[in-house]
């Protein structure tokens, strides 16, 4: 399968720990965090989960094409103007680790953004769909990022999510004549992924084989990698999110892994975009 994937996590195994270790959170004894962009061409495995990674590919072969470090706040002097002393001990520690003064805190999700901006634009690279952690998937502006690029992505989100259904449709209230007219709005009150599936409950589900492993066994001779799936139509919500000019919110797919004896689903994704069903 070809596309990107975004991992987040501890990278940099060698670097120093303490809080005066390039990138690393003050007062905090946790190592340096990065970015990496990688072009792969199968499923991430398990052990690449120690990383802030961006990938994407075709075939089994998988090679490093970028690295940004992540530089946390309590590195950036720009990020506390109003303590004069602290930012002049951010910049003495700065200097003192040799870090360019054009490099500032930037959320990874950006530096993500940024990654695949430079793939595409500055190295011609296809666009391909894109795949990512809860860490990536829940930043509004990650998602709006990769829909403003055309970039489909299947994302992972948290249950807390809040969101309306995916039929739900904003209305106006009636105007009383004085002052502003009033804005387009959902009549009901918001509610998470998570009670969204299960409302829809484990009947919803299908099961979906998705690739054959190599672990094959009596009860699973083509060893098939398979679970129960449930998707979803959802907008998800927040006061971040742009709205239409009928003040709807953008929809998308949610596809919910639910494994067979689970009392609720193991997995969210919010997949984009929502034309075609994602079991299918």
């Amino acid at each position: 399968m070809r596309g990107h994937a975004v991992r987040s996590g501890p990278a940099l195994p060698g670097a120093q720990r303490g809080d005066r270790a390039p990138g690393t959170p003050a007062q905090r004894r946790r190592r340096a965090r990065r970015a990496d962009l990688l072009i792969k061409g199968e499923t991430p495995s398990e052990r690449d989960s120690d990383r802030a990674q961006v990938r994407g590919g075709v075939g089994r072969w998988c090679n490093a094409v970028g690295w940004r470090l992540f530089l946390p706040g309590s590195w950036d002097d720009a990020k506390n103007p109003g303590d004069a002393l602290l930012a002049e001990a951010i910049r003495r520690r700065r200097a003192k680790a040799g870090i360019p003064d054009e490099v500032r805190h930037r959320e990874r999700w950006r530096l993500a953004l940024d990654m695949l901006d430079e793939t595409r634009e500055d190295w011609e690279l296809p666009d391909l769909p894109v795949v990512a952690d809860a860490g990536y998937g829940d930043a509004t502006g990650f998602r709006e990022g990769l829909t403003e690029r055309g970039l489909p992505y299947a994302v992972a989100v948290k249950g807390s999510t809040t969101c309306y259904p995916g039929d739900a449709v904003p209305e106006r209230p009636p105007y009383s004549g004085q002052g502003r007219p009033p804005n387009p709005a959902y009549p009901q009150p918001h509610t998470t992924l998570r009670a969204l599936t299960l409302a829809a409950g484990r009947q919803a589900a299908r099961t979906v084989t998705w690739r054959h492993g190599s672990k094959a066994t009596r009860d699973n001779p083509h060893a098939a990698m398979r679970s129960r799936f449930l998707a979803l139509r959802v907008r998800p919500a927040n006061r971040t999110i742009r709205r239409g000019v009928d003040g709807s919110l953008p929809d998308c797919w949610l596809l919910a892994e639910w494994p067979p004896g689970a009392a609720e689903p193991t997995r969210l994704l919010a997949v984009h975009p929502a034309r075609r069903h994602p079991t299918a």
